[in-house]
């Protein structure tokens, strides 16, 4: 039997048949996806701490760097677990970037979850890109069509954020989001009480948000040390 208020240190792939139908009220998560980030030109305008596509993964680093930023999950492998566990009435959230946009709607709508509206983030400062700076990820916020539709709870509130993202040794994970920006989804699509779900929570911002919000929280982590350092986190949070 799964734990609420517990991080899993598993695969999401694996975790989701912990989970019964039904089981949570609100979704807010950041799956890995695509990201692509270079330099403009040559010469002296030349910046190279880009990143490319190589075998189907994303590099981030200089311009030569091997390395893995993270490995690429499809939203077929997760988006129809997200709808299966998410009750009648329930929101999902899913970050994303232009990229991937179109391949995470045309999936979602196979699995009985609407596009709402799609929440703009702007993170204050840009990723170097050859055509245009990109200063902004995306929100895909969704509702299940398997029971009634629920509102918000500030009606009133915007599809535009504005929050500063954290950068180079101020970050706890490398596609880390800010708390207070997860605060706010969290405040808008759930009651005090009810479970918060997490597919990937690298550094456990959804959990501590949601502790905050005197939600409960589950979720998987497949790395072990972000795993480790979400457990510290949330106990830091649980001790102040």
């Amino acid at each position: 039997m799964i734990e609420l208020n517990k991080i899993y240190n598993i695969d999401c792939r694996e975790g989701f048949n912990l989970i019964n139908d039904d089981f949570v009220d609100l979704i807010v998560t950041d799956p890995p996806y695509d990201v692509q980030a270079q330099g403009c030109g040559g010469g002296k305008k030349k910046w190279n701490g880009g990143s490319r596509f190589k075998g189907g993964h994303s590099v981030f680093g200089i311009e030569t760097s091997e390395a893995q930023l993270f490995e690429y999950v499809k939203p077929n492998d997760y988006m129809g677990e997200l709808s299966r566990i998410i009750k009648p009435d329930g929101h999902v959230y899913v970050f994303t970037n232009d990229k991937n946009l179109a391949e995470l709607q045309i999936e979602a709508e196979k699995h009985d979850l609407k596009l709402m509206n799609i929440l703009v983030v702007n993170k204050l400062q840009g990723t170097y890109f050859s055509y245009y700076q990109k200063y902004v990820e995306f929100i895909l916020f969704f509702r299940s069509t398997k029971g009634r539709a629920k509102y918000i709870n500030n009606c009133g509130k915007g599809n535009y954020f504005e929050y500063r993202f954290s950068r180079g040794k101020e970050k706890l994970h490398k596609s880390e989001k800010p708390l207070e920006l997860i605060n706010e989804l969290i405040l808008q699509s759930s009651c005090e009480g009810e479970i918060v779900f997490d597919s990937f929570m690298g550094s456990g911002t959804t959990a501590v948000a949601a502790i905050k919000n005197k939600r409960n929280f589950l979720g998987f982590e497949k790395d072990r040390e972000y795993y480790e350092y979400s457990n510290r986190r949330i106990q830091q949070y649980i001790n102040t």
